[in-house]
């Protein structure tokens, strides 16, 4: 069976002190049938005269889903294959392993498997993180091939005219929104998304960094905004997690001022009648602002009528005693959600390699990047237009 015509898309989004790796390994391939095309700002600069390869320069301010909508409209192969310049295929038979699922004409994308940056041996703790937070894993398989409900431009394998027909990728919702946001296209165009664990990449460009993966928490839950606005889709439900921010500031707020704290603690309240709540280790679902009442009601039966305890020397009045039971019974329920996600963090920390000597400080890192998530939740739905994309 005659190949099919592959476009290799590299994308360089920030520094290119790794593009010559991966463009050396690009050439040593096996696979002939290809094209290879770098796609960068005018700032980068690019090998030169390199046989078989055609560099695109993106005037004006270009993220990496912005670059790559422009490397897919301008491939002309049957499949078309975007890898990020920090990343290196690992054999030199990775072209052809990612090319040749699409023999089945019902998968439209294959991703790439990864393994650990090069010279560590194994994941570090914020990569780790990074993993046990992003996309959850899809179910089944397809010929052998695990199935997931996710894309990227990272190191993926799109059908040719696929992202033409559904318009490409929107940046308009963010890198993980825009994603997220073709993923559903894709399938809902008919087509599967595969991984193939044969054909592996190594990231042996760029950094994991704490900072850079709380950052990539706010942009996650900015996108999660952007997707209820623009499919009416709870992604990763991170409006939950926007509470829980809004609501660990109910305690130091009420030690300043007991009304104010009462007054957001209220409009909280009213909040959590549109947010879903799941009770860790069930299916369970009930809207939060519910147990925030069973919460208050149970601890105000359990509260003897005329019990006045002493604060600095002061009794507290009855009255006082009920609100700060009230802003108690708030925070509990996000409380309830952290320890939903935080087990949910565990659960796939456990599943990598050496999972369970990671387990503690993934798991706490984990709540600070759901926060910054609700963050970054509160940023979108403030700013979210719509925007259709223009590149």
């Amino acid at each position: 069976m005659q190949d099919k015509r592959v476009s290799v898309i590299v994308v360089v989004a920030g520094e290119a002190s790794s593009l010559s790796d991966c463009l050396g390994a690009l050439l040593e391939q096996e696979y002939e049938a290809k094209e290879i095309l770098i796609v960068c700002r005018p700032g980068i600069e690019a090998p030169r005269a390199v046989p078989g390869t055609r560099v695109i320069r993106v005037e004006g301010p270009a993220d990496r889903l912005q670059l790559a909508n422009v490397g897919l409209r301008a491939g002309k192969g049957e499949v078309k294959l975007v890898l990020s310049s920090e990343y290196v295929p690992l054999a030199k038979d990775w072209t052809r392993r990612m090319a040749e699922p699409f023999q089945d004409d019902e998968i439209g994308v294959v991703l790439s498997g990864e393994v650990a940056p090069a010279g560590s041996g194994s994941f570090g703790l914020v990569d780790r993180l990074l993993k046990a937070v992003g996309p959850s894993d899809g179910q089944g398989e397809r010929n052998g091939l695990p199935e997931r409900d996710y894309v990227t431009v990272r190191a993926a394998a799109y059908r040719g005219r696929l992202l033409s027909d559904i318009c490409y990728f929107n940046p308009s919702l963010g890198a993980p929104g825009g994603l997220v946001d073709g993923a559903l296209r894709i399938e809902g165009a008919g087509y599967r998304i595969v991984e193939n664990p044969a054909a592996l990449v190594v990231r042996v460009g760029g950094r994991s960094s704490l900072g850079r993966a709380l950052r990539e928490g706010i942009e996650y839950g900015r996108s999660d905004a952007m997707l209820e606005k623009e499919h009416g889709l709870h992604w990763l439900n991170c409006g939950v997690f926007a509470a829980a921010l809004a609501s660990f500031l109910l305690l130091p707020l009420a030690g300043l001022s007991l009304p104010a704290g009462v007054i957001l603690s209220g409009a909280i309240f009213v909040w959590g009648v549109l947010l879903s709540l799941r009770v860790p280790f069930t299916r369970w679902e009930f809207p939060a602002a519910a147990w925030n009442f069973v919460v208050f009601v149970v601890l105000i039966l359990l509260l003897r009528g005329d019990w006045r305890p002493d604060l600095f020397g002061r009794r507290i009045h009855p009255a006082m005693l009920r609100q700060w039971v009230w802003l108690v019974a708030i925070v509990s329920s996000y409380l309830l959600v952290l320890a939903g996600a935080a087990a949910g963090t565990a659960r796939r920390v456990l599943r990598q390699p050496g999972g369970l000597r990671y387990l503690l400080p993934v798991g706490a890192l984990s709540l600070g990047w759901w926060l910054s998530a609700g963050l970054g939740y509160v940023c979108g739905a403030v700013g979210a237009k719509g925007a259709k994309d223009e590149v």
